[in-house]
């Protein structure tokens, strides 16, 4: 099972907004992530960056 750390990047900095995450997908004009324990948050941004190694996905503000 692939857990990732999703991360929102402004300039050189990088802000954790959530862990476990199972699920992304760009609904309604957002971002919608689902954890392993079905919560979910939506965020207006879109991904730049998936690193499937290291269970890492990049998001920048639209």
């Amino acid at each position: 099972m692939c857990l990732a750390k999703v991360y929102l990047k402004d300039g050189d900095q990088e802000e954790l907004v959530m862990e476990t995450v199972t699920y992304a997908a760009k609904q309604n004009g957002k971002l919608l992530l689902r954890t392993i324990l079905r919560q979910e948050k939506e965020i207006e941004a879109e991904i730049t960056e998936i690193d499937f190694t290291n269970s890492r996905i990049v998001l920048k503000t639209v």
